[in-house]
């Protein structure tokens, strides 16, 4: 279920799930962390196909995860939920993260679908002037919040630049690109136990 407090779940969601599905972890004992919950779709979806992985759904919005609370009620799953901007108040590491950031340039706004900009929530959907913004936090953060040989899958837009300009080794920190899908980018940390 969602609610004007949460992004509406699109194909992206889908493919991101399908992906963390996919990879090579075991169906017990990984723990998963997805960043920028809303209605819970993704740890849901994890957690109803591996019912055994431990998953922490994040969101700084408090009515965003009372959405999520009241689907995972809905549904019988458990999953733990935590409010946060991002990284700011967890801790520990993880085996998986997932995150669908906001990624649409604040001077687009004019340009969307008017289904979109008039009734999505705006925390949801702009990153920043650039679309950037929630990159630049959310990739090196994960790189410390990662266990040694963890996997990252963060939905992208589809300009793709930004992941192979000069920039990007600083801004990746240990992370190393395999992958380069439409909607998902996945990096594996490259850093030993």
């Amino acid at each position: 279920q969602v609610t004007p407090d949460v992004l509406v779940p699109r194909a992206d969601t889908e493919t991101l799930v399908d992906w963390a599905l996919a990879l090579p972890l075991p169906h017990a004992g990984v723990s998963v962390l997805d960043l920028g919950t809303g209605s819970g779709a993704i740890a849901l979806a994890l957690k109803h196909q591996r019912p055994d992985w431990e998953v922490h759904a994040v969101d700084a919005s408090p009515a965003a995860l009372q959405v999520a609370q009241q689907n995972a009620e809905r549904l019988g799953l458990s999953i733990q939920l935590h409010l946060s901007d991002w990284f700011s108040q967890i801790d520990g590491v993880f085996d998986l993260i997932v995150s669908n950031p906001p990624y649409i340039p604040r001077t687009d706004k004019a340009t969307l679908q008017h289904e979109v900009r008039d009734h999505e929530p705006e925390l949801a959907l702009y990153g920043g002037d650039d679309g950037l913004e929630i990159y630049r936090r959310l990739i090196p953060e994960a790189a410390r919040v990662l266990k040694p040989g963890g996997w990252a899958g963060v939905r992208t837009p589809d300009w793709g630049g930004f992941l192979y300009s000069p920039q990007t080794p600083a801004f990746m920190g240990n992370l190393r690109l395999l992958e380069a899908m439409t909607v998902t980018r996945a990096w594996q940390n490259r850093r030993r136990a």
